[in-house]
């Protein structure tokens, strides 16, 4: 990989090879040895490479009529045979770990050691909330009629895919998701209990990624039972079967990270699909992305032109907000995006 090769979002950029664990096999103890005999026992030796259940020492008494042997519990290589403490230590054979592009472009860094930067035009699409990691497939949208995403809308058609849906996303959907092999959904809502039976365990929403769910997930309204918006809505149809990226992850405090879906730019679509970039003004549809209302949508009532003093005692600009439930809040402006 160089500066200037053209890259596909499937590419390997880099591949990390990390070492084998090691396991101790005390082959004393197992055969009732003293631990200084472990070498008249032994049938491998250091440097050896053996398979798994491969037997590794032979132990016969009674002038050979009764035996007892060990076994190595993993394939591996021998690295260490101790008689000082009876053990044979089997370090397992190493795993790659491969990077890949994630987005389609051209190389313009390479950074030994950590990974290449990559430059491409995109259409973007944020998130409020994401599950896992990364996923690449073809976007598939499926469309219900305003209810949910249910687990019989999706099917074998779907594995591998990216499904997109605009509305909430159930759990029964999640499922079936994982089981079919989807790579990743993509909706405006899920219910915070139904995340959690995913997981199945309780989430740190503020810091997510690390899920092992099976699939990424990608909310772009946050939790409840929230369609999603007409922008956001729009931008996923015109990318309908065509190649796209995502990733779940999400961090609201310092160093935002916001989940995405990264696609080939649209024509006649921005670029990026933030709100954040977008000019908000009274009565705008705009939503939390940081704080403790993280995830709440409202509409803005007023723009304070003067800088107002927060709870944290700092004086900033504030966007005075109704939010759906009813309540009135003043949200600093940079913990605000629009959203319709």
């Amino acid at each position: 990989m160089k500066e200037g090769d053209c890259v596909r979002a499937d590419d390997v950029v880099a591949v990390l090879r990390r070492p084998g664990d090691v396991h101790a096999v005390n082959v004393a103890v197992r055969l009732g040895l003293p631990r200084g005999r472990i070498r008249d026992v032994l049938s491998v030796d250091v440097g050896d490479r053996i398979a798994a259940g491969q037997v590794i020492a032979v132990h016969r008494s009674l002038f050979g009529l009764l035996s007892a042997h060990v076994v190595s519990p993993v394939a591996g290589v021998v690295e260490l045979v101790s008689p000082v403490t009876g053990q044979v230590v089997v370090r397992a054979a190493p795993t790659e770990i491969e990077l890949k592009a994630y987005v389609s472009g051209r190389v313009i860094d390479v950074r030994p050691g950590d990974g290449v930067e990559i430059e491409a035009e995109v259409a973007l699409l944020h998130g409020a909330l994401g599950l896992g990691g990364e996923a690449l497939g073809a976007l598939a949208v499926v469309r219900t009629d305003g209810g949910p995403l249910c687990g019989g809308d999706l099917g074998e058609a779907h594995r591998g895919a990216v499904v997109a849906t605009f509305g909430r996303i159930s759990l029964e959907a999640m499922h079936r998701a994982r089981e079919v092999g989807v790579s990743a959904l993509v909706g405006g809502s899920a219910r915070g209990a139904d995340l959690v039976a995913l997981a199945g365990r309780e989430l740190n929403l503020a810091a997510t990624g690390d899920e092992e769910i099976g699939f990424a997930l990608v909310l772009t309204e946050g939790l409840g039972d929230l369609a999603m918006s007409v922008r956001a809505a729009g931008l996923l149809s015109a990318l309908e079967g065509r190649r796209v990226s995502v990733r779940g992850m999400t961090q609201v405090r310092a160093g935002v990270i916001r989940p995405e879906l990264l696609g080939p730019p649209v024509e006649g679509a921005p670029l990026e699909l933030d709100g954040a970039s977008c000019e908000i003004g009274t009565g705008s549809r705009v939503r939390i992305v940081r704080g403790k209302r993280f995830g709440a949508a409202g509409e803005v009532v007023s723009l304070p032109p003067e800088p107002t003093r927060i709870e944290t005692g700092a004086e900033v600009l504030v966007y005075v907000l109704r939010l759906d439930g009813g309540d009135a809040v003043m949200v600093p402006r940079q913990n605000v995006e629009r959203t319709g």
